[in-house]
């Protein structure tokens, strides 16, 4: 749930619930609990500046096969901005940077730059810098977007670790948006 408090400043929360499966079913290898996000955004006007602050996954630990071994959940703090550099009739140019901090230990932080261009709100094209110092992950990042009477395309290629076979991984998504 979302709501706007005034003009420039909005509040939200989400609740959700978490189930992790870890091995098959019979082998006890699965735990459930729920976690709440909650979030904040500021829009800077006329500035085109938006800062935002994100905690998720507040809530119980997730237990497997015993409650005195649960698991604390990926709790993180993420804080980022944007700025709309550039805003005209066809064309827009954002700037955006975010930094996410894990609640749970103080060695997981991220970091994301970019931009994007956007032509009509109908196609974006993005490119930015993915950094994750303790997955040793350090490198660009690029995708695509296409919206269409409230349908999204979007793909992206994020950068995985540097002494990884994997490749980048890439990532489809597809909503609607209402």
């Amino acid at each position: 749930y979302g709501t706007q408090i005034f003009p420039d400043f909005a509040v939200g929360a989400s609740l959700k619930w978490i189930r992790i499966q870890l091995a098959p079913s019979d082998l006890s290898g699965v735990g459930s609990t729920f976690g709440l996000d909650l979030a904040a955004l500021y829009r800077v006007q006329p500035a085109h500046l938006n800062l935002g602050i994100n905690v998720q996954n507040l809530g119980p630990s997730v237990a497997f096969i015993n409650e005195d071994k649960a698991d604390p959940l990926g709790r993180n703090v993420k804080v980022g901005a944007s700025w709309e550099a550039v805003s005209s009739k066809n064309y827009a140019l954002v700037l955006a940077s975010d930094f996410n901090q894990s609640l749970v230990t103080n060695d997981f932080r991220t970091y994301n730059n970019g931009l994007e261009l956007r032509y009509a709100d109908q196609v974006a094209g993005r490119f930015g810098y993915y950094a994750d110092p303790l997955g040793e992950i350090e490198d660009v990042t690029y995708g695509i977007g296409v919206q269409f009477k409230g349908f999204t395309v979007d793909w992206g290629s994020i950068p995985q670790a540097k002494n990884s076979d994997l490749g980048n991984v890439q990532k489809i998504t597809i909503g609607y948006r209402f």
